[in-house]
């Protein structure tokens, strides 16, 4: 029997994420049981992998013991940084950096939505330091945010996934045959044959762009998308916030005397919040059409015309289930935005206006993520 090739991933992370660590050997225990090669992923943790040191202090014994033998590492951020050593502002950091400094693979995950332990009297001070930190690491790496379990195991697994495929496949030279029915040809005619970057104008598509780039791509890009998303979703709960104000405002006021004046007011000011973010939508909808519809052609090429690996398709399955899902919260969140202003009273002229105005811009980005969702489904089952 062929002797398994191990592969050393480190985990590093404050005391807060016992159950990210655990989901993590999970996702790591399930790639091992279907990749089709010899790689083996044995994760590594300074708790149960080291052993004392009393001559030496803590994190000196787990950079000697673990860092260095680890191919690449992985660190999770929930509401904690950690305790600071060295010159470094937490443990994980060092080891960040020592990682980067040996040229091995780094990937960081923050929970989205942390879960505070308002017990630890520190509990606000480590989340302060952790926002900077997160704040520091954006200008300067590609970070990756989950929200609960099950998204937590999907971008864990990819990244996993993505890190052992430049350990075990590092040949990026193979491309791919032309297609029958090019997409490029089809829907925006010839492009530039530029090196495949991770930008989402089109103008960057290359059809003779390797499998491995491709994967690469479409899950950098899809994680890009999958943020943007997240933080117009944000915007989108702020504004149903101030609807649900001028709501209750304009019906308290329609039963009051002499109330007229504050109501023009009311409907003026809401109006014009409307009408900006009517345009922040409009160009937040051509964005979402232009990333996708590049995602959408590489996707289609690759897994249409290509001979793409058992590996390869999991990566890509699962970033499209994880779009699929971050697609079908967002749909329903525009949709539920916009059922809020059949309640709003129409008092004002300008306010019909602006919401109409609105609902006609909506009403285009859902249809674009409900064809994006269909194009997801139409991907996996082509797979």
């Amino acid at each position: 029997m062929k002797q398994k090739k191990h592969y050393y991933l480190m985990v590093s992370c404050p005391s807060d994420t016992d159950n990210e660590r655990t989901l993590l050997q999970i996702c790591v225990d399930n790639i091992n049981k279907e990749r089709e090669d010899d790689a083996w992923v044995e994760i590594l943790y300074w708790a149960t992998d080291t052993a004392s040191d009393a001559g030496k202090p803590a994190q000196d014994s787990i950079d000697e013991q673990i860092v260095e033998k680890s191919d690449g590492l992985i660190a999770i951020f929930n509401a904690r940084l950690g305790t600071p050593v060295h010159s470094y502002q937490c443990g994980t950091e060092e080891e960040i950096e020592l990682m980067l400094k040996a040229g091995k693979h780094v990937s960081l995950l923050f929970n989205a939505k942390p879960r505070l332990d308002l017990r630890k009297e520190d509990c606000i001070e480590q989340i302060t330091e952790l926002v900077k930190f997160k704040k520091k690491k954006s200008t300067c790496s590609f970070y990756k945010e989950f929200v609960d379990d099950e998204d937590f195991k999907r971008t864990a697994s990819q990244e996993i996934r993505l890190w052992l495929r430049t350990l075990t496949a590092p040949n990026r030279q193979e491309t791919i045959a032309p297609s029958q029915t090019n997409c490029t040809s089809i829907l925006m005619g010839e492009t530039n044959k530029s090196k495949l970057k991770t930008e989402t104008d089109s103008s960057n598509y290359d059809k003779d762009a390797g499998i491995v780039d491709i994967v690469e791509y479409v899950a950098q890009g899809a994680d890009k998308l999958t943020d943007k998303m997240r933080g117009f979703q944000t915007r989108t709960d702020q504004l149903t916030a101030e609807t649900n104000l001028l709501t209750d405002r304009l019906i308290f006021l329609q039963k009051q005397p002499n109330a007229n004046g504050r109501i023009r007011l009311a409907c003026q000011q809401y109006s014009e919040k409307l009408n900006e973010y009517a345009d922040y939508t409009l160009s937040f909808s051509q964005s979402f059409k232009s990333e996708w519809n590049l995602i959408y052609l590489y996707l289609k090429d690759a897994l249409l015309i290509s001979d793409v690996k058992n590996e390869d398709k999991r990566i890509i399955a699962e970033e499209l289930t994880a779009l699929q899902y971050n697609f079908e919260k967002f749909y329903n969140a525009i949709n539920g935005l916009s059922s809020k202003f059949a309640s709003i009273p129409k008092v004002q002229k300008d306010l019909t206006a602006a919401v109409k105005h609105y609902i006609t811009i909506s009403v285009e980005l859902s249809e674009s993520i409900k064809l994006a969702m269909d194009n997801c489904e139409e991907i996996i089952f082509s797979a």
